[in-house]
C-alpha cells in the first residue's frame, strides 16, 4: 500500500461516506502506525542530518516500493 492510498482510506473512514474493505482499512491503520513509529524516532534525533544520515530513504515496513 503506498502512503498516498493509506491516507485516502483513513480519511474516507473518517467521512463516513464509503464502503472500505476490513483488510485495506487494517493495512492503512498498520501504515499509520508505522508511520507514527518513524516520526517518534525521528525525534529521536538532534539534527536533520543526523537523521538523514541514519536512516537514508528506508522504507516503512508496510510500503509498496
Amino acid at each position: 500500500m503506498t502512503p498516498v492510498k493509506a491516507i485516502e482510506l483513513l480519511q474516507l473512514y473518517l467521512s463516513g461516506e464509503g464502503e472500505i474493505d476490513p483488510q485495506d482499512f487494517q493495512q492503512a491503520i498498520q501504515f499509520g502506525v508505522e508511520a507514527l513509529e518513524r516520526i517518534q524516532e525521528l525525534r529521536g534525533f538532534k539534527t536533520l542530518i543526523g537523521a538523514a544520515s541514519s536512516l537514508p530513504g528506508r522504507s516503512l515496513p508496510s510500503e509498496v516500493t
